[in-house]
Formats: structure tokens, C-alpha cells, sequence
């Protein structure tokens, strides 16, 4: 598992030589990662063989079938499936588009700083761009959406609309400017933040089950019961409401929200105060709520939560501005993305060892 730290090296060196993520570093970072995700990701996807069988597959019905499912993505893969594209390259192309779409949001959200991009490839870039290959591209969309949410509201439905088509899961993005809007005020950030309290108290009781089938049920998306399926029948463990991640979140978002310094560096005025920043919190309480009301659908729980989640790594960053001492804040940032990196690649099932293609 020791190879898939290979992944990191592109964002750390450009991290180690400066802090500010430049064009060049940028490029850098992603022609790095990008080649050594074509290499490693045949070895240690656990989902590339399932892509690349509905590529083949998609591509053997007619068009308005392919796009009946995220019609943007389903429209995509049957063009180049009877274009005589391989899956291979299809998926490399994918996976590198969704990189750099990522980076841009990243960059643009956290004033181009290194950490911010050190901080996500060590975490969720294994979960999204590497085995979640069409979520990663459809969160970086979302991901870009977000960076427009104060300034341009309308750019920010649209990008979310585009990435829905991609995969619907994003959809539920357009939850975010509503309760952006209720947490303006100290009490509606209270009165926020109260409810989420409220659900995770609850996660360990079974009080959400019906209501987490009724939500899926009521979603037009065949997949949906496929979920609901696999939840019947208990293929999946429930999703524990209480770890690492789901804390970690919780934690972040309160701090980012509860806790704002008076004193704001001009170029952060808005990161540290109020608009994205609240924002970015927001959306990681939605993911926390998320792993709680939909626990009894697993599959869903997980797939709804990681799309928020993947916020994480920027929520830490944003959330370590209103430390007092930002050196000791720079040095908790550095040992969470070597806790990422174990969690991702050696505690968490998400890759596959590439001495035997298995978890």
C-alpha cells in the first residue's frame, strides 16, 4: 500500500517550495498526479473494472436510454463508446478533467494556498478521483459552483444544474444558498447548529429509518432502489454517524461558524467572516446530517456524505484562520494530511493493494 503514497509527492513538492499555489505549480500538480493515477488506478481502483464494463455497456444501448441517467455523463460515455474511444482512455481523461477542475475550485476557494491542495490529495482525492471517478468530476463542478455563491448566485444553480447531470447526487447542492441565507444572523447560526446537534444526538436510535427510506423512495433515479434493495437485504454495515470524519466535520463546521475573529487580512475578508467560508461549513454540517437521517439506506448515507465531505480538508484550513497562533495551527494542518493519508490508504477500504488487486 506504501505505492499509493507515490500520489502525494506532486502537491507536497510544489507545497515545499512555496506556500502560494502559482499557474506553474498548479500545471505541476496535476500533470504529476495525473500520470501517476493512469499508472496506479487499473491496480487499486476497486470500482475501475465496473467503470469500465458500464462503458462497453452504456455503449451497446440506444442514446436516449444512455442519457436517461445523468444524461451529461451517460450522453459522454455512449458519444465515445461508438466513436471507437476505449474506456481506458476515456476514464483517464475523465479522472484528469475532474483533477483540475478540482485544483481551480481549491485555489479559487483558499486564495491559492498550497496546504488546502496538500491537505485534499491526501484525503478525498483517493475516494473521488480515484475509485468514485464520475463523482469526483461532478463534486469538482460543485466545488467551483460554491467558490461563486456570494458574487454570482445564478453561476452557482447553473454549475450545480451541470453537475447534477453528471451525477444527481449533486443536487443536493441547491440546499446550500437557503440555509447560507438562515445562518446570516448569530441566531439563526444557533438555531442551526441546535438541529444538527439534535440529529446527531439521535444517530444512535433508529428514529430516522422510515424517514431516510421515505427521502430515497421519492427520488426519480433508478438507482435509488438498487439502494434501497441492498438496505433490505443488509449487504452494507451502517455507516457509524460517529467517526473520525463525521466528528472531525462537526467540529470544523461549529468552530468555522461559532468562532470569527474581528481582525481580517484584506484578501481573506471574505473567507474569515462570512459568505464562502459559511458556506463550505454549511455544506459539511448537510454531510454531517447526512451519514445520520440516511444511516439505514447505507450505500446512499455514504455516496450523500462524501459529496459534502470532500469540503473537509478546505473547511480545516478555513476553520484553523480564527486560531490565535497560526504556526501551531500550520503544524496541526500538516499532521491531519499524514492522518488523512493513513486513514485512506492504509485503515480505510477504499484501494486496493497493488501486490494482489485486493482490500
Amino acid at each position: 500500500m506504501w505505492l499509493y503514497l507515490l500520489l502525494v509527492l506532486p502537491a507536497l513538492t510544489a507545497y515545499l517550495l512555496n506556500s502560494e499555489m502559482s499557474r506553474t505549480s498548479r500545471l505541476f500538480v496535476w500533470a504529476g498526479t495525473v500520470v501517476l493515477t493512469c499508472w496506479l488506478m487499473p491496480i487499486g481502483s476497486r470500482d475501475y473494472t465496473t467503470y469500465l464494463r458500464d462503458f462497453i455497456d452504456i455503449g451497446q444501448v440506444g442514446f436516449l436510454e444512455a442519457v436517461g441517467q445523468d444524461p451529461l455523463y451517460g450522453g459522454a460515455v455512449w458519444l465515445f463508446s461508438n466513436f471507437g474511444v476505449s474506456g481506458e482512455v476515456f476514464y483517464a481523461a475523465f479522472s484528469a478533467l475532474g483533477l483540475w477542475i478540482k485544483l481551480g475550485a481549491l485555489c479559487r476557494l483558499s486564495g491559492n494556498k498550497t496546504i488546502v491542495i496538500l491537505l485534499y490529495v491526501a484525503s478525498y482525492f483517493f475516494l473521488h478521483d480515484f475509485t468514485q471517478i464520475r463523482a469526483g468530476l461532478a463534486i469538482g463542478i460543485w466545488m467551483y459552483a460554491l467558490s461563486n455563491i456570494e458574487k454570482d448566485r445564478r453561476r452557482y444553480y447553473l454549475l450545480t444544474a451541470l453537475a447534477s447531470l453528471i451525477h444527481v447526487q449533486a443536487a443536493i447542492g441547491f440546499l446550500v444558498p437557503g440555509i447560507l441565507y438562515m445562518t446570516r444572523s448569530r441566531r439563526g447560526r444557533l438555531i442551526f447548529s441546535g438541529f444538527v446537534a439534535l440529529i446527531v444526538a439521535l444517530a444512535a436510535t433508529s428514529i430516522f429509518d422510515e424517514l431516510g427510506y421515505a427521502v430515497l423512495a421519492a427520488i426519480p433515479d433508478p438507482r435509488t432502489a438498487i439502494y434501497l434493495k441492498l438496505a433490505a437485504e443488509g449487504i452494507w454495515d451502517r455507516p457509524n454517524p460517529y467517526s473520525f470524519l463525521s466528528m472531525l466535520a462537526l467540529a470544523t463546521s461549529l468552530i468555522g461558524l461559532h468562532f470569527r475573529r474581528c481582525e481580517v487580512v484584506e484578501d481573506e475578508a471574505v473567507m474569515t467572516r462570512y459568505g464562502v467560508s459559511d458556506a463550505v461549513f454549511c455544506a459539511l454540517l448537510l454531510g454531517v446530517c447526512a451519514l445520520t437521517v440516511l444511516s439505514s439506506v447505507s450505500v446512499a448515507a455514504f455516496r450523500i456524505s462524501e459529496h459534502f465531505f470532500a469540503l473537509l480538508p478546505l473547511g480545516v484550513w478555513l476553520a484553523s484562520l480564527r486560531s490565535s497562533s497560526q504556526k501551531i495551527a500550520h503544524i496541526v494542518l500538516l499532521l491531519l494530511a499524514g492522518m488523512f493519508s493513513f486513514l485512506f490508504i492504509f485503515y480505510s477500504p477504499y484501494l486496493l493493494d497493488p501486490s494482489i488487486g485486493a482490500e
